[in-house]
């Protein structure tokens, strides 16, 4: 494969209930917006920060999920 300079890759990892791992060569990590989860060590639920890559991955992963449901069947 050859190697070019101008082509960028974004690898972003989270950590939510598991962590994950994003590799996107058209998203960035901003904006970063803020979720709220729930803390076991604090009983309640928390602000924290998401990266926007993960954001539209979870906006998205519906069409996927639904995709290799189809292709299963």
């Amino acid at each position: 494969m050859k190697y070019d300079e101008g082509f960028k890759l974004l690898i972003c990892r989270w950590n939510d209930n598991s962590v994950m791992t994003v590799v996107s060569n058209c998203d960035s990590v901003l904006p970063v917006s803020n979720v709220q989860r729930y803390s076991s060590a604090q009983k309640k639920n928390v602000a924290i920060s998401q990266p926007a890559a993960i954001t539209n991955y979870n906006i998205n992963m519906g069409g996927t999920d639904l995709m290799d449901q189809n292709m299963s069947t």
